[in-house]
């Protein structure tokens, strides 16, 4: 059970990262400046994917 929340944990968070980032992308931040916020180049490539599939 506890795997599974740990599990669950790691999902959400990673969920909310990716929202964050197509946050800043609407405001029109460059990738320069999100990776250098602290995101990744996987998270940043995941994100626009979304971003740029919702548009």
């Amino acid at each position: 059970m506890c795997e599974l929340m740990e599990r669950y944990n790691r999902e959400a968070v990673k969920k909310e990262r990716i929202e964050k980032i197509q946050a800043l992308l609407k405001h029109n931040c460059d990738k320069e400046f999100i990776l250098s916020v602290g995101y990744s180049e996987e998270e940043y490539d995941e994100a626009e994917k979304v971003f740029n599939e919702q548009s």
